[in-house]
């Protein structure tokens, strides 16, 4: 089993399913409830949940959460590819937001929108952005 460490962490999970079937899937699905952040010396597995937004410096991602505020190696797409699409939504090139945490939308100049997060504060929407959210979410210009 030494050999499983130098598999990547999707490879171990698609191991770990198929050598102990049904009862790892109830693991499995406690995965997607957590998110793994590590940074600087400090390793940390968080609610999604209590995620209320991302933004991207860089090559980093900035994760919002529970009044902390640290910067994660791990870029923006990827952090977004394992999130519920239904909860998150992105909100422009460097934002994605998590609606549960929105306590209302403003208008903003050029048709695009300013979200306001409980926690964090105001987030600006792109135009294409925009039109996506208010599509969904029926909003008026």
């Amino acid at each position: 089993m030494n050999w499983q460490r130098h598999l990547p962490p999707a490879k171990r999970i698609a191991v770990a399913y198929n050598a102990w079937g049904e009862p790892c899937q109830a693991r499995l699905a406690d995965l997607t409830r957590f998110a793994p952040l590590s940074y600087s010396t400090d390793n940390w597995l968080i609610p999604v949940t209590s995620i209320a937004l991302l933004e991207s410096e860089g090559n980093y991602t900035r994760v919002c959460f529970d009044g902390n505020r640290p910067l994660v190696r791990t870029p923006l797409q990827r952090l977004e590819g394992r999130l519920d699409p239904a909860v998150f939504f992105r909100a422009s090139r460097s934002h994605v937001v998590n609606l549960r945490f929105v306590e209302r939308i403003d208008p903003a100049v050029n048709d695009g929108l300013i979200v306001h997060l409980r926690t964090v504060g105001e987030v600006p929407v792109s135009r294409r952005q925009a039109r996506r959210l208010r599509d969904a979410w029926s909003i008026d210009r």
